[in-house]
């Protein structure tokens, strides 16, 4: 299995090449379509006036990052990817075609992918598994311990006021649920894991700082949530996976990858899935 920051590396530098100008993200592909002689990849991105060229059998989406559009083109054919929509340079005119979701109207995918790193579940630690960004409401934490650990407390304090916000009874369960109200949005929040073993030794996780993102960007997400949720629109999931990732939520972006691979066994998203866990300090199996 590569290594995260091999994974890192290899997902910063596929992505990097694209994005000098991205007009468009492609959300969905099958066979093979190439552009300036490299294969395109899933979540990859255009640059403006470049052209793809799709063999026989292929499709490719692409939605574009402003404006909403999301245009599809089935091979073969070659599109010009130019900034006010896709234009046709090789093929009849039924092999691309353009829509504008509703939920896409005013929602603006981002222009670059970060996954940045992450870290293990070492020998004889606590791990949280939390990322850095959250969505306003309840939150459930779900964490990981070796066995010798059987009790757990989790401690929430403000990060501006050193005020405890929430502290947990003594757990036994390996994840616990916050209610809604007890973190703000567009606050910062450090979260302290503490275990113990039936023979009396207290160990803490590294304390984790966590900002609640404000409600105006959950109000941005909700369409897009909807509309992924209620349909197996794959390109449609695979935007929304996009903008977890811009955002930092890295639980629900891991949630997403996963449904993706059930779906289409893209290598792609298997490094995507692969970095989450990192960052989120999943043991690797």
């Amino acid at each position: 299995m590569k290594t995260p920051l091999i994974l890192l590396v290899s997902l910063l530098l596929s992505t990097a090449c694209l994005a000098q100008n991205p007009v468009a993200l492609i959300t969905k592909i099958q066979g093979k379509a190439t552009s300036q002689g490299q294969e395109l990849q899933l979540l990859g991105y255009v640059q403006s006036h470049q052209n793809a060229i799709l063999e026989a059998g292929s499709q490719v989406v692409f939605s574009y990052i402003k404006g909403g559009l999301r245009a599809t083109a089935v091979g073969p054919c070659t599109v010009s990817l130019k900034p006010g929509g896709p234009e046709l340079l090789k093929g009849s005119a039924n092999q691309l075609s353009v829509l504008r979701p509703e939920s896409r109207r005013g929602a603006v995918l981002p222009d670059h992918l970060d996954l940045g790193s992450g870290g293990h579940l070492r020998r004889g630690e606590l791990a949280l598994h939390i990322s850095g960004k959250l969505l306003p409401g309840e939150q459930t934490i779900v964490y990981s311990a070796l066995p010798s650990f059987t009790r757990f407390r989790l401690t929430v304090s403000n990060s501006s006021t050193f005020e405890d916000v929430y502290e947990s009874d003594d757990l036994t369960a390996h994840s616990v649920t916050i209610p809604q109200g007890k973190l703000e949005p567009g606050q910062t929040y450090d979260f302290l894991l503490q275990g113990s073993t039936e023979t009396g030794q207290n160990m803490e996780a590294e304390k984790q700082g966590v900002v609640v993102l404000s409600q105006d960007v959950a109000d941005k997400l909700e369409a897009l949530q909807d509309t992924a949720e209620s349909s197996s629109n794959f390109e449609a999931q695979t935007e929304l996976l996009a903008v977890y990732l811009k955002y930092g939520l890295d639980l629900e972006a891991l949630d997403s990858v996963q449904k993706l691979l059930q779906q289409s066994q893209d290598d792609r998203l298997e490094e995507i899935k692969n970095v989450l866990l990192s960052r989120l300090e999943y043991k690797e199996d």
